[in-house]
């Protein structure tokens, strides 16, 4: 799998675009072959570090980090206690969907 991953925070500098193994996907979960992500301004705040930030309260983000929100694409498998399947299109809101 392709994906966009940042090991530090900063601005588009820190991103890399890097291969990782292909997931698998476990229990109420999905595997989605992306089409499209939207990138939007939780997603440009986290990659600067600000949710890292006590007076955020959100509790910080963990490096590496592939980042992304809202992913479209297909269902390419599916894990149990699933009801979709594999070959739907779906639209979603997720974490590391920029991969």
């Amino acid at each position: 799998m392709k994906a966009i991953r940042y090991e530090r925070f900063g601005g588009p500098e820190v991103l890399d675009y890097v291969q990782l193994p292909d997931p698998e996907p476990g229990p109420r979960q999905l595997l989605v072959q992306t089409a499209a992500i939207g990138v939007n301004f939780p997603d440009i705040r986290e990659r600067l570090g600000v949710y890292n930030k006590a007076e955020t309260r959100v509790g910080g983000v963990r490096l590496p980090q592939v980042g992304g929100l809202a992913v479209a694409g297909t269902v390419v498998a599916a894990g149990p206690q699933t009801s979709v399947e594999v070959g739907r299109s779906v639209v979603a809101l997720m974490t590391r969907s920029q991969a």
